[in-house]
């Protein structure tokens, strides 16, 4: 399967990390905004697998440019927060070391599954999820992919919901923090299903995922059925893939990963706030140092490490 770059999918990641800012603002207008992170994941599930079901891919190249991609601007993230700890967030500063190794190893979700946690780092804990799934998905994929793979998938997806949900009902923190994967597993399954929804399943999807950020009560299973729908719809033309399709929508969602990363470290030092100005600093700070690190690291770093990028890979990752 070979994947164009599309640039309404870089408006539906500008709408998932305003969400995650907004709820991490805690405001009043986007108490499911943690949703944001299903969107993120399903968009996921289905950009890695189109791009791994392309056999031309080795594993350790696979991995080689994920990590060329993601790791330069979470170091440079942690190694600055950590430093100006002391005295923008002195509050975390105890422990700042230890967090700071959990983050830039991935790991940060397995203490976070186990107690509640806080501090500048603790929104790694998806990239964690993510980075995991990355190293186990080359290898499940073709195994799958020779069971008749969308339905495989979609079993795979209902099978983690459940477990998530039965786990969750015995330790919460473990079955979000260790088992909310399931969004993956259905954008992996909309890889396999290259038929496009038509506009007004697009429309309503995206209803849909506005309505899960806005109230938390609607079910994680509804936003990722809705974020497959809506990338399904994306794929034929319509005014709704237009209207994504608007610059500043797909300029902030290109660099939504950097936005992802700098947004909390942000929000931490002005937690004790009002909420729209814990929101505003968050969202202009992080826009203005993700754009720093998207043109000062991340690119040229990209472009030296990994010279014969592809266009469709660079709308990977948790953005």
């Amino acid at each position: 399967m070979k994947l164009a770059h599309e640039p309404a999918l870089d408006g539906l990641r500008a709408l998932a990390v305003l969400a995650v800012i907004a709820f991490h603002a805690r405001a009043p207008f986007a108490l499911g905004g943690a949703r944001g992170v299903d969107v993120f994941f399903v968009l996921s599930g289905y950009l890695i697998t189109t791009i791994l079901s392309d056999r031309k891919l080795a594993v350790v190249m696979f991995w080689r440019r994920r990590l060329v991609r993601l790791m330069p601007a979470l170091v440079t993230m942690v190694v600055i927060a950590t430093a100006l700890m002391p005295l923008l967030s002195p509050q975390y500063a105890a422990k700042r070391w230890q967090d700071a190794l959990l983050a830039v190893t991935y790991t940060m979700d397995l203490p976070m599954a186990v107690r509640p946690w806080d501090g500048p780092f603790m929104h790694t804990w998806s990239l964690a999820l993510e980075m995991q799934f990355y190293l186990i998905w080359p290898f499940v994929l073709p195994w799958l992919a020779r069971r008749r793979p969308f339905l495989a998938l979609l079993a795979l997806w209902l099978a983690l919901l459940v477990l998530q949900w039965a786990i969750g009902a015995f330790t919460p923190l473990t079955g979000y923090y260790l088992f909310h994967v399931s969004g993956l597993a259905l954008g992996a399954a909309l890889a396999f299903m290259p038929l496009a929804a038509p506009p007004v399943l697009g429309w309503g999807a995206l209803a849909l995922i506005l309505a899960g950020f806005a109230v938390p009560s609607i079910p994680t299973a509804v936003v990722e059925v809705a974020t497959a729908t809506l990338i399904a719809a994306l794929r034929g033309p319509s005014l709704l893939r237009v209207g994504l399709s608007w610059k500043p929508f797909v300029q902030l969602g290109v660099i939504s990963y950097g936005v992802y990363l700098w947004h909390f470290p942000i929000h931490c030092a002005v937690e004790h706030t009002v909420w729209w100005f814990r929101g505003s600093v968050a969202l202009v700070g992080g826009v203005a140092l993700a754009a720093a690190s998207y043109v000062l690291i991340e690119r040229p770093v990209t472009r030296w490490l990994r010279p014969r990028r592809s266009t469709a890979e660079s709308t990977l990752a948790l953005q």
